[in-house]
């Protein structure tokens, strides 16, 4: 299991790339690159794709400016001054040329194309490396979403067994209070029209369904936890499920002890449906 936050880093011959991943529903990649990788930012983002299905990622490259692959034009400089100074003998000019003029002349400055190679492969390089360090933080954060989801299923089971061993007793106590109120009338009822009202009863406020199913879903989502290849989205459905259980339960049920489960077991519900967002 792999979560979708973290930081990854990687840094190598003037070239740092931080890579980080947050929530999404999808797969996003955003890049920040200095203008001389921006050709290759297709290849770059194919790198993060090779890594990632799910999150928003954020990729940040910073190039040292030693490591910039520029060269000086020797010859086009020396024809440009060259010509400079032949314009202003011929046409009796003043003024002199300063040193950001010569910067703005196209030429002088070009790209070393095998620098330019070596700095896209570099960059490559470092992009792989830092997704395979996001990578390792994701799991850890993964294996850490996966204990809090066991625990928060024994919370789940546990609160299903305790409902399920109160059903008896409520029962008793609505039969003894229709008992107490059938004595209070001028004509008590028979004790057959009181076995018939519990009966009546009991079925309108069965919630042997309701927690069968909740217990089908908590060993369903046990069961998608061990699969590799489970999606945060096919856990949420899970969960989903779970929580429209539970809200049948809490108005069928009827009795204040399983409300207050019902609402236990619902703020767990919602506590791993948080988690599971966090789900690549």
């Amino acid at each position: 299991m792999f979560s979708m936050t973290g930081i990854g880093r990687a840094s190598r011959q003037g070239v740092t790339c931080e890579i980080r991943s947050s929530n999404h529903r999808y797969l996003e990649i955003a890049l920040r690159l200095p203008p001389e990788l921006e050709t290759i930012s297709e290849e770059l983002k194919e790198i993060v794709r090779r890594h990632y299905h799910r999150g928003f990622i954020s990729v940040t490259m910073h190039l040292e400016e030693k490591h910039l692959p520029l060269t000086l034009n020797h010859e086009r400089l020396k024809k440009y001054l060259s010509l400079l100074k032949e314009i202003k003998e011929n046409f009796r000019l003043s003024g002199e040329v300063s040193l950001s003029d010569l910067f703005l002349l196209p030429g002088v400055f070009t790209i070393n194309r095998k620098a330019k190679n070596a700095l896209e492969k570099t960059a490559k390089e470092v992009l792989t490396l830092a997704c395979q360090r996001l990578r390792l933080m994701r799991k850890e954060e993964g294996e850490n979403l996966l204990k809090d989801f066991y625990q928060n299923l024994k919370k789940l089971n546990s609160a299903i067994k305790d409902i399920k061993k109160r059903i008896p007793g409520r029962l008793k106590e609505k039969k003894a209070a229709l008992i107490k109120k059938s004595k209070e009338l001028p004509s008590p009822l028979p004790e057959n029209r009181i076995q018939e009202e519990i009966a009546i009863l009991a079925g309108r406020t069965d919630i042997s369904e309701e927690l069968t199913r909740l217990l089908s879903h908590t060993r369903l989502f046990s069961s998608a936890l061990k699969k590799k290849n489970t999606s945060g989205r096919k856990l949420e459905f899970i969960l989903q499920e779970m929580l429209r259980e539970s809200e049948t339960l809490s108005a069928k049920a009827r009795d204040f002890f399983i409300a207050k489960k019902v609402i236990e077991m619902k703020e767990v519900i919602e506590r791993m449906r948080e988690q599971v967002k966090n789900m690549e």
